[in-house]
């Protein structure tokens, strides 16, 4: 299993139940967005006061639902820098 889909199951775990109130709604919903924080870098990030990449142990997942398969997917997922 490969590095983002371990951040991405742990985020969707460690959503609880804000995830499943959204996947409870009925008719359109917006993008879900996930703030998920690892004890452990998950990826790298670039920034323009930095001239090179520093690990970043929290990842922005963002869901969005599909009303025609009544289900979820993974719209993006990306490593934000520590604030």
């Amino acid at each position: 299993m490969s590095r983002k889909s371990r951040v991405v199951g742990a985020a969707l775990a460690a959503a609880g139940r804000s995830l499943s109130d959204w996947r409870a709604r009925t008719g359109r919903r917006p993008n879900f967005v996930l703030h998920y924080s690892a004890a452990a870098p998950v990826g790298r990030s670039l920034s323009r006061r930095r001239p090179e990449a520093t690990p970043c142990a929290r990842a922005v997942v963002v869901l969005r639902w599909d009303d025609r398969r009544d289900r979820f997917f993974v719209l993006t997922s990306y490593p934000e820098e520590d604030r």
